[in-house]
């Protein structure tokens, strides 16, 4: 029986190892995108119109802080645009104490913060089209959608090229 003990042992710490790797490895921020195409009745005219949904779900247990949604012109070339503007923060001159005057903006305050199971949703009308066109790049139609987080990581929105094309075709 005494020689068994320590094979006991040796099988539960390789279990518990196995349990404590998996747990690191599942305790992170994991964001799923996606973009639909909804036909929208409209209450004018009755005719029917395309609206993309963007979604953002955070399927992992951290938070992750998503801060501008963008497009992809080229391989290289991308166009950004934040989620929630920056406030401007007026600072009084009078005052030359300007070390304890400088604004302080956390990225919860640019961005929105997604928790476990959070979804994020953004809609674009068949007549926000100046959305997917970049003025710095001679009015190029995007390639691509994105979301950008705090860390700089991109995102990207599956299905958004087919549903941009839908878009910009719509008549």
């Amino acid at each position: 029986m005494t020689t068994y003990i320590p094979w006991v042992a040796l099988i539960i710490s390789v279990i518990s190892l196995i349990v404590s790797i998996y747990k690191i490895y599942r305790d992170k921020s994991e964001l799923v995108t996606w973009s639909e195409i909804v036909y929208h009745q409209s209450l004018k005219d009755g005719k029917s119109y395309p609206v993309m949904y963007l979604y953002a779900v955070n399927k992992g247990l951290r938070p992750i802080t998503l801060t501008d949604i963008g497009f992809e012109v080229s391989n290289y070339e991308n166009v950004l645009t934040r989620i929630k503007p920056m406030e401007d923060i007026a600072l009084d001159i009078s005052d030359i104490d300007f070390e304890s005057k400088i604004p302080q903006q956390l990225s919860q305050d640019i961005g929105v913060r997604l928790e476990d199971g959070d979804i994020y949703e953004i809609r674009i009308q068949y007549d926000e089209y100046y959305k997917f066109l970049s003025a710095y790049h001679n009015f190029e139609v995007a390639k691509k959608m994105f979301f950008k987080d705090v860390l700089g990581t991109h995102y990207y929105v599956k299905n958004s090229n087919k549903h941009i094309n839908i878009l910009d075709n719509y008549k």
